[in-house]
């Protein structure tokens, strides 16, 4: 029987810091465009609803201004989404240049430690080989 000679009581692994959460790196909008594109597609709503209003009352001389005001909105609207649009791009281009680096990175590691380890094992059998020498020569003596 085997006695238990050096059974652990505690837990090592509870006493290891747990990994934190990491937050997205990369904010798309800023809290201003954010609010800028919300109040944007609110007042297209708002423009919506007059011109249909307006429409129906037979006003039809002042929905061309209200038209303009509209188009005016759309244009900075496309022009946020371009933003943004142009912001994830860039995010996603400066991760796929990381990941390609420590890709680079990772198989030059792998290859550096695979050479190492053949000049390891090429020393052991030279040693290997050397002491058989010797023990040939002192046999022959």
């Amino acid at each position: 029987m085997m006695k238990k000679q050096h059974f652990i009581a505690e837990n090592p692994v509870e006493e290891v810091e747990q990994f934190k959460e990491l937050s997205k790196p990369v904010e798309h909008l800023l809290a201003e465009e954010m609010e800028q594109l919300k109040k944007l597609r609110e007042e297209q709503q708002d423009l919506k609803q007059q011109i249909a209003i307006q429409s129906r009352a037979g006003e039809h001389e002042e929905n061309v201004g209200l038209y303009k005001k509209q188009r005016d909105n759309l244009q900075r609207e496309n022009l946020i989404e371009a933003l943004l649009y142009r912001k994830e791009s860039g995010s996603r281009f400066f991760l796929r240049k990381i990941n390609y680096a420590f890709d680079i990175q990772k198989h030059e590691m792998f290859e550096y430690y695979k050479h190492q380890r053949t000049q390891l094992e090429e020393n052991q059998e030279t040693a290997v080989s050397d002491n058989e020498e010797d023990d040939n020569n002192d046999d022959n003596n």
